[in-house]
């Protein structure tokens, strides 16, 4: 009798733990960046509130003493603008910032609502401020922009889930998959006549499947031997 061979056993045993450790470490993964794209909306919205903040704060004057306002905001740079045709008319300005040489699409739609944008490694916030007397006029806010990401951590909670499914995985082949190998030569080496392999492997698992494999050859070899022809003096 050929004995059988396991490799689907083997397979599945480490399969199914790494299975379950790459859905759990997908789910990590989307966990954290989910998260982290409310962390970057909620600081938008924080942003443009603060330069609403800002505009309000500001005296009615046509240009204002930004510097006297900078450091209350928080910002690196702050300046107050209007667009005027094609050109950018700078009213003031104080701190480090950074501003466009001609009218961008964002600083067109700050007149109708508050814009955030990043470039250049530096994040823009503007918004309109109205005036009692003239044309409306735009703050701006500029500051570095700071990166702040989780991601090693759950880069390292997601490795950390794969290696306990591999962990698992061999886990499984020396709990079941090794003791129902060794079963399985112990059959075909009885089915062929042949001596039982060292029994080396054993777990809690198949326990009950070993001791009625044991019976069986028990009574089979009780069998073998009740048949086997007496003897002649």
């Amino acid at each position: 009798m050929q004995a059988l061979q396991l490799p689907n056993l083997r397979l599945n045993c480490v399969l199914a733990p790494l299975t379950a450790a790459a859905v759990g470490a997908l789910a990590v993964l989307a966990v954290a960046l989910y998260q982290e794209r409310q962390g970057e909306q909620m600081a938008r919205r924080d942003s443009m509130a603060a330069a609403q903040v800002v505009a309000a704060l500001l005296p009615e004057q046509e240009a204002p003493p930004l510097a006297a306002w900078l450091p209350a905001s928080g910002w690196q740079g702050a300046a107050l603008l209007r667009v005027h045709g094609e050109e950018v008319q700078v009213l003031a300005r104080a701190g480090d910032i950074r501003l466009p040489a001609e009218p961008t699409p964002a600083l067109l739609d700050a007149y109708r609502a508050p814009q955030w944008w990043a470039a250049d490694g530096r994040v823009t916030v503007a918004c309109v401020r109205m005036a009692q007397e003239g044309l409306p006029s735009l703050v701006l806010l500029q500051r570095a922009e700071e990166r702040r990401t989780a991601w090693p951590l759950w880069g390292a909670l997601a490795a950390g889930t794969l290696l306990l499914g591999g962990a698992l995985g061999w886990y499984l082949v020396a709990r079941v998959y090794r003791p129902v190998q060794w079963m399985e030569q112990a059959l075909a080496a009885a089915a062929a006549g042949r001596a039982l392999p060292p029994d080396e492997v054993s777990s809690e698992e198949t326990a009950s499947l070993r001791s009625s494999l044991a019976l069986l050859l028990a009574r089979r070899g009780e069998a073998g031997n009740g048949d086997a022809p007496p003897s002649r003096a």
